[in-house]
Formats: structure tokens, sequence, C-alpha cells
């Protein structure tokens, strides 16, 4: 299954994406925008924008360091 970010996902991060459920391959793109009430990310992936729902969606590397808050 697909598992839950352990981190918060914020635009100019890189995430794993699946399309559709039983896709096998993770895709690769840059988020875009996160829109928590919703659970709906915007990816750039192959000069498209795709809004993929967030159960279906993982955080692969974090953006520019300046841009998040310390904890």
């Amino acid at each position: 299954g697909v598992t839950r970010p352990t981190q918060k996902m914020i635009p100019g991060d890189l995430v794993r994406f699946k399309r559709f459920e039983n896709d096998r391959e993770w895709n690769i793109g840059l988020l875009l925008e996160y829109t928590p009430y919703i659970k709906l990310a915007e990816i750039l992936y192959e000069g498209q924008t795709l809004r993929i729902h967030a159960r279906f969606v993982q955080l692969h590397q974090t953006g520019k360091k300046g841009k998040r808050k310390k904890r």
C-alpha cells in the first residue's frame, strides 16, 4: 500500500507518485501545490501539470533548505 508522508510536502519538493492505484512503478515529479483540506497535489511531470490525490503521493526529496521551517 501507499504510505502517508512523514514530512510535510511543500512546493518545490520532489515527490514520487502513482497515477493509478494499480501502477507498479513510481513516477517522480516536482510539487507545484498541495492543498491539505482536499488532499490534492499538483505535480509537474514531463511538461504536464497533473492533479493527484495525496494517498498516491510521497515525499521523495525536499527542495531548498531555506524554505523549510525548523521544528
